[in-house]
């Protein structure tokens, strides 16, 4: 298969002399089975593979992680994950998405009473909060998929989705630097991560300001970059980065 055949996104970006591959995926198996073959042949040409947290062991389960990590087990290719899923960082998240609607309707019912400056204020915040909540995320990815633009809008959301684009680009960045052998890393992520990663990869001091931002779920997360190496057996934990 062709790469401009694949329907989802794959970009690409230059990181301290690495090729770095960006691929968005679907996370269901029927979807590897579909492009298995193009995933081998990115696995197979590249010195490792960058993986999307899902909040379990990619080598379990039935989801796509787990065929993809198959793919690297064989041709002896390193997995990392970048960025963390933790249960309760997410809840937080859901909780964001359920304060920005009621925003929005305090907005809207103050609309109805007249009052439309506080309408624009609460409106305003509601909306920010919500699409930065994997809700809000879900809807625009529904709304544009693979066609949408990563804008000044998409700077100013604040959530763990995006907290957690941060953490893969960083994450990223740190595995070009540390590890000198490395000269193509392919990454498989949900296709609405691909855009703010690159976005966050070219712009390392936007990086940093967000993660000021996020201090607070920095408490509740693993923040290092995890590499397995599968001995023979199974996927082992080999190192913290």
């Amino acid at each position: 298969m062709e790469q401009k055949d694949y329907p989802l996104s794959i970009l690409e970006a230059k990181v301290n002399s690495v090729d770095v591959t960006i691929i968005g995926i679907r996370h269901k198996a029927k979807f590897f089975e579909k492009y298995k073959y193009f995933f081998e042949e990115k696995i197979s040409h590249s010195d490792a593979l960058i993986l999307e947290d899902s909040g379990k062991k990619f080598w379990e389960g039935k989801n796509c992680f787990r065929k993809i990590g198959k793919i690297a087990q064989y041709h002896k290719k390193k997995v990392y994950h970048a960025d963390s899923n933790k249960c309760l960082s997410a809840v937080i998240d859901l909780m964001q998405g359920v304060q920005g609607i009621a925003l929005i309707a305090v907005g809207v019912k103050l609309g109805i009473l007249g009052n439309s400056m506080s309408t624009l204020g609460y409106a305003s915040v509601g909306t920010y909060l919500f699409f930065g909540s994997l809700p809000g995320r879900i809807v625009r990815y529904i709304c544009h998929g693979k066609n949408a633009k990563y804008g000044l809008d998409n700077l100013l959301l604040y959530g763990h989705d995006d907290y957690r684009e941060t953490l893969i680009a960083g994450g990223i960045n740190k595995l070009c630097r540390k590890n000198k052998g490395l000269k193509k890393i392919v990454c498989f992520h949900g296709d609405g991560h691909s855009k703010p990663i690159r976005t966050y990869l070219k712009h390392p001091i936007l990086r940093k300001i967000k993660k000021l931002a996020y201090l607070p779920y920095h408490l509740l997360s693993n923040r290092r970059v995890r590499e397995y190496v599968h001995d023979g057996e199974s996927w082992k934990l080999e190192r913290r980065i």
